[in-house]
């Protein structure tokens, strides 16, 4: 079998050494912390995997074609800090210095470019490994025929479907259709009232799917346990089904390069990497770019 594509959320590592309180000051007086905590969280990701095929991806603003169906998505959020906003397009540049295809879209989420080049990859037999805390990717995770997992790398973790199963209590592919009911209070997903992971996986395992528990409310409607709750989501069935269309990924975005142009050998550090720490004022960690 082929070596997985390794493909890393670099928004969320970004984000996590930002707030962590890692802090580097350029002699211009940018802060660039974040960046750097980038940098050395990769090569511990390049080093730990040791992949042959990476790609990175990124957000590219806050309003995605999410915002567009639901206007409250994402509004409990506030805007980055300042001196975090410049971070964002240096953290970019630094993958692209270092030769590694990275992938950023208006109106998309790294979330939705991170299924979209699991999509390809599995579509050219290539297995893949997506770097990633977020648990909206476990709807992607597959088995067969080619494996994709996700990876808490800073937990050590890797996400198969038995583990989808086991946290979630229900299979990959229905991820979506839990969410849809719980809501995510994270994202601002509103889900439906009254439904909490464990009636709702109970009923999404006894039926299969969102759309086969609507079928069924007249009967559930019936039983004394399900009555109270059936009724509400009847009541709320549009929430539910926004719900749903909100934590549905994209997996056709367009990208280029795809994965088949990409998959070349990786290999750590180059000129252009080198010359990218300098801008930065960070010459003297130049090892970090040594060959691993």
């Amino acid at each position: 079998m082929s070596k997985p594509l390794v493909i890393v959320d670099i928004t969320a590592i970004l984000f996590r050494k930002y707030f962590s309180g890692m802090s580097h000051i350029t002699p211009e007086g940018l802060e660039i912390g974040g960046v750097w905590g980038v940098c050395t969280t990769l090569r511990d990701i390049i080093k730990s995997l040791k992949p042959k095929y990476l790609a990175c991806v990124f957000d590219a603003g806050q309003r995605t074609f999410r915002n567009d169906i639901y206007d409250q998505y994402k509004a409990n959020r506030g805007s980055p800090p300042e001196d975090l906003i410049p971070q964002f397009d240096l953290s970019y540049r630094l993958c692209v210095a270092l030769g590694i295809p990275s992938f950023r879209m208006p109106g998309y989420e790294a979330d939705d470019l991170m299924a979209t080049l699991a999509t390809i990859s599995v579509s050219q037999d290539i297995p893949v490994q997506m770097v990633t805390i977020d648990k909206d990717l476990n709807q992607m995770i597959q088995d067969r025929p080619i494996s994709i997992s996700r990876i808490n790398f800073h937990k050590n973790q890797v996400f198969t479907s038995d583990s989808v199963i086991s946290s979630m209590g229900v299979l990959p592919d229905q991820c979506n259709d839990l969410m849809a009911l719980i809501g995510d209070s994270v994202d601002n997903i509103p889900g439906v009232r009254g439904f909490g992971p464990k009636r709702s996986s109970e009923l999404i395992r006894r039926f299969g799917s969102l759309a086969e528990i609507f079928e069924n409310l007249e009967a559930l409607k019936k039983e004394k346990r399900w009555s109270r709750l059936a009724h509400i989501l009847e009541q709320e069935k549009e929430k539910a089904e926004l719900s749903k269309r909100l934590v549905i990924l994209k997996r056709d975005i367009k990208l280029h390069p795809e994965v088949i142009d990409i998959k070349e050998q990786f290999k750590w550090g180059n000129l252009e990497s080198y010359a990218f720490l300098k801008t930065l004022g960070l010459q003297r960690y130049h090892s970090v770019l040594k060959p691993l």
